[in-house]
């Protein structure tokens, strides 16, 4: 069982981004290419691997429309930025 911890804040996800576990991930409810979806972002490794979905009309998530892996910091922080906005929500897992 894994429990979910709310993510308030820009800053607040950058710092999780740092602190992420192998056993841990991020969903990020976010817009791409003009459709709200879900980034499932994990660390399995040294780099970041993120996964983008589609958003259901039921709320779960539909195709992936965005898959990249080998991610450092800052590519996967200018990521989010460009499909993140003000109000976001975010979860830890």
């Amino acid at each position: 069982m894994y429990k979910e911890k709310l993510i308030k804040s820009i800053h607040e996800l950058f710092s999780a981004l740092k602190s992420l576990e192998l056993d841990e991930g991020i969903r990020v409810h976010c817009r791409y290419d003009g459709k709200e979806c879900y980034a499932f972002i994990t660390k399995p490794c040294e780099k970041f691997t993120v996964v983008v979905h589609t958003k259901k009309e039921d709320g779960a998530p539909g195709d992936r429309v965005f898959f990249s892996e080998k991610l450092d910091y800052d590519e996967i922080k200018t990521l989010l930025k460009s499909w993140t906005k003000e109000g976001f929500k975010a979860y830890r897992y």
